[in-house]
Protein backbone atom coordinates (compact mmCIF):
# COMPACT_ATOMS: atom_id res chain seq x y z
CA UNK A 1 0.00 0.00 0.00
CA UNK A 2 1.21 3.51 -0.87
CA UNK A 3 2.27 5.64 1.73
CA UNK A 4 -0.28 8.81 0.64
CA UNK A 5 -3.23 6.05 1.02
CA UNK A 6 -1.82 5.21 4.45
CA UNK A 7 -1.46 8.84 5.65
CA UNK A 8 -5.41 9.64 3.86
CA UNK A 9 -6.49 6.85 6.07
CA UNK A 10 -5.20 8.30 9.24
CA UNK A 11 -6.00 11.46 8.50
CA UNK A 12 -9.59 10.85 7.60
CA UNK A 13 -9.85 9.13 11.03
CA UNK A 14 -8.44 12.07 12.90
CA UNK A 15 -10.69 14.53 11.03
CA UNK A 16 -13.76 12.09 11.88
CA UNK A 17 -12.59 11.33 15.86
CA UNK A 18 -12.37 15.03 16.22
CA UNK A 19 -15.78 15.44 14.72
CA UNK A 20 -17.29 13.46 17.30
CA UNK A 21 -15.76 14.54 19.91
CA UNK A 22 -16.41 17.89 19.08
CA UNK A 23 -20.05 16.91 19.19
CA UNK A 24 -20.24 15.12 22.63
CA UNK A 25 -18.57 17.79 24.58
CA UNK A 26 -20.96 20.63 23.31
CA UNK A 27 -22.68 21.07 26.86
CA UNK A 28 -19.06 21.59 28.58
CA UNK A 29 -20.10 24.13 30.38
CA UNK A 30 -22.96 22.82 32.16
CA UNK A 31 -21.31 19.97 32.67
CA UNK A 32 -18.11 21.60 35.00
CA UNK A 33 -21.40 22.61 37.03
CA UNK A 34 -21.06 19.29 38.93
CA UNK A 35 -17.02 19.62 39.36
CA UNK A 36 -17.62 23.05 41.14
CA UNK A 37 -20.51 22.04 43.44
CA UNK A 38 -18.08 20.70 46.11
CA UNK A 39 -16.29 24.94 46.15
CA UNK A 40 -18.22 26.99 48.34
CA UNK A 41 -20.84 29.07 47.32
CA UNK A 42 -21.85 32.61 47.64
CA UNK A 43 -23.72 35.25 45.87
CA UNK A 44 -22.32 37.56 43.07
CA UNK A 45 -23.00 41.01 41.96
CA UNK A 46 -22.63 40.88 38.21
CA UNK A 47 -20.43 44.62 37.61
CA UNK A 48 -19.92 44.00 33.50
CA UNK A 49 -18.24 41.85 31.28
CA UNK A 50 -14.75 42.15 30.08
CA UNK A 51 -14.03 41.38 26.52
CA UNK A 52 -11.21 38.32 25.82
CA UNK A 53 -9.85 39.38 22.47
CA UNK A 54 -7.99 41.77 20.81
CA UNK A 55 -9.12 44.59 18.40
CA UNK A 56 -8.50 41.86 15.17
CA UNK A 57 -10.16 38.86 16.49
CA UNK A 58 -13.24 37.89 18.90
CA UNK A 59 -12.78 35.10 21.94
CA UNK A 60 -15.51 35.92 23.99
CA UNK A 61 -16.00 37.60 26.90
CA UNK A 62 -16.14 36.98 30.58
CA UNK A 63 -18.69 38.34 33.57
CA UNK A 64 -17.05 40.48 36.41
CA UNK A 65 -18.72 40.33 39.69
CA UNK A 66 -18.38 41.44 43.40
CA UNK A 67 -18.81 38.40 45.68
CA UNK A 68 -19.27 38.27 49.33
CA UNK A 69 -16.98 35.75 51.45
CA UNK A 70 -17.62 36.69 55.07
CA UNK A 71 -18.51 40.09 54.80
CA UNK A 72 -16.13 41.56 52.53
CA UNK A 73 -16.52 42.33 48.90
CA UNK A 74 -14.09 41.17 46.28
CA UNK A 75 -13.60 41.01 42.47
CA UNK A 76 -14.23 38.13 40.58
CA UNK A 77 -13.72 36.55 36.73
CA UNK A 78 -15.99 34.16 35.48
CA UNK A 79 -14.32 30.99 34.44
CA UNK A 80 -15.81 30.60 31.55
CA UNK A 81 -15.94 32.50 28.65
CA UNK A 82 -18.96 33.05 26.74
CA UNK A 83 -19.82 34.12 23.27
CA UNK A 84 -23.22 34.67 22.27
CA UNK A 85 -25.45 37.35 24.03
CA UNK A 86 -25.22 38.21 27.45
CA UNK A 87 -27.89 36.09 29.87
CA UNK A 88 -27.14 38.40 33.06
CA UNK A 89 -27.45 41.56 33.33
CA UNK A 90 -25.43 44.24 35.07
CA UNK A 91 -26.39 44.37 39.43
CA UNK A 92 -28.07 40.72 39.08
CA UNK A 93 -27.02 39.00 41.99
CA UNK A 94 -26.85 34.99 41.43
CA UNK A 95 -25.24 31.99 43.03
CA UNK A 96 -21.93 31.36 42.33
CA UNK A 97 -19.13 28.86 43.40
CA UNK A 98 -15.36 30.26 43.78
CA UNK A 99 -12.21 29.63 43.94
CA UNK A 100 -8.74 31.65 44.50
CA UNK A 101 -7.01 33.08 41.60
CA UNK A 102 -3.13 31.68 42.25
CA UNK A 103 -1.24 34.91 42.99
CA UNK A 104 1.88 35.68 40.09
CA UNK A 105 3.96 38.16 41.68
CA UNK A 106 6.33 38.93 38.23
CA UNK A 107 2.48 39.48 36.38
CA UNK A 108 1.30 41.18 39.38
CA UNK A 109 4.02 43.34 39.36
CA UNK A 110 4.20 44.47 36.25
CA UNK A 111 0.43 44.78 35.86
CA UNK A 112 0.66 47.07 38.87
CA UNK A 113 3.72 48.80 36.93
CA UNK A 114 1.44 49.25 34.01
CA UNK A 115 -1.64 50.40 35.41
CA UNK A 116 -0.08 52.81 37.83
CA UNK A 117 1.74 54.45 34.80
CA UNK A 118 -1.26 54.53 32.65
CA UNK A 119 -4.59 55.08 34.55
CA UNK A 120 -3.06 56.05 37.98
CA UNK A 121 -4.75 53.60 39.45
CA UNK A 122 -3.85 50.76 42.13
CA UNK A 123 -4.04 47.22 40.45
CA UNK A 124 -3.76 45.61 43.68
CA UNK A 125 -7.26 47.49 44.27
CA UNK A 126 -8.82 46.28 41.14
CA UNK A 127 -7.53 42.88 40.21
CA UNK A 128 -9.57 40.22 40.41
CA UNK A 129 -9.22 37.78 43.26
CA UNK A 130 -11.18 34.88 42.63
CA UNK A 131 -13.25 32.69 39.63
CA UNK A 132 -16.59 31.89 39.99
CA UNK A 133 -18.92 29.96 38.19
CA UNK A 134 -22.53 30.84 37.70
CA UNK A 135 -24.70 27.43 40.04
CA UNK A 136 -27.38 27.82 37.08
CA UNK A 137 -27.72 25.90 34.39
CA UNK A 138 -30.30 27.90 32.30
CA UNK A 139 -27.36 30.84 31.97
CA UNK A 140 -25.68 28.45 29.37
CA UNK A 141 -29.04 27.45 27.83
CA UNK A 142 -27.92 30.67 24.83
CA UNK A 143 -24.79 29.30 24.60
CA UNK A 144 -26.15 25.80 23.48
CA UNK A 145 -28.65 27.62 21.19
CA UNK A 146 -26.27 29.75 19.32
CA UNK A 147 -23.45 27.57 18.97
CA UNK A 148 -23.17 25.95 15.55
CA UNK A 149 -22.49 22.63 15.02
CA UNK A 150 -21.99 22.78 11.35
CA UNK A 151 -18.08 22.66 11.86
CA UNK A 152 -18.42 19.62 14.13
CA UNK A 153 -20.15 17.91 11.44
CA UNK A 154 -17.92 19.35 8.83
CA UNK A 155 -14.84 17.29 10.29
CA UNK A 156 -17.01 14.28 10.57
CA UNK A 157 -18.17 14.89 6.71
CA UNK A 158 -14.45 15.72 5.27
CA UNK A 159 -13.01 13.10 7.08
CA UNK A 160 -15.25 10.38 5.73
CA UNK A 161 -14.07 12.02 2.48
CA UNK A 162 -10.47 11.82 2.55
CA UNK A 163 -11.03 7.90 3.82
CA UNK A 164 -13.35 7.28 0.87
CA UNK A 165 -10.51 8.86 -1.44
CA UNK A 166 -8.14 7.04 0.11
CA UNK A 167 -10.11 3.70 -0.52
CA UNK A 168 -10.35 4.10 -4.20
CA UNK A 169 -6.75 5.00 -4.62
CA UNK A 170 -6.61 1.73 -2.86
CA UNK A 171 -8.69 -0.19 -5.71
CA UNK A 172 -6.50 2.10 -8.44
CA UNK A 173 -10.26 3.39 -9.32
CA UNK A 174 -7.92 6.94 -9.07
CA UNK A 175 -4.25 7.64 -9.27
CA UNK A 176 -2.98 7.93 -5.76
Amino acid sequence: MAPGIIVGYILGILFVIIGIRLIRSKDWKRKEIKEWAVLPHTTATITGTISMGRSSDYEGYCYEAEILIDGVKYRARSWDRFYQDSTCEDGEELVVAYKPIPDNKLLDGIMDTMTEALLNKDWEESKPRYYFKIMDEKKYLNEEKGSSQFGNYFFIGFGFVIILIATLAAFGIIES
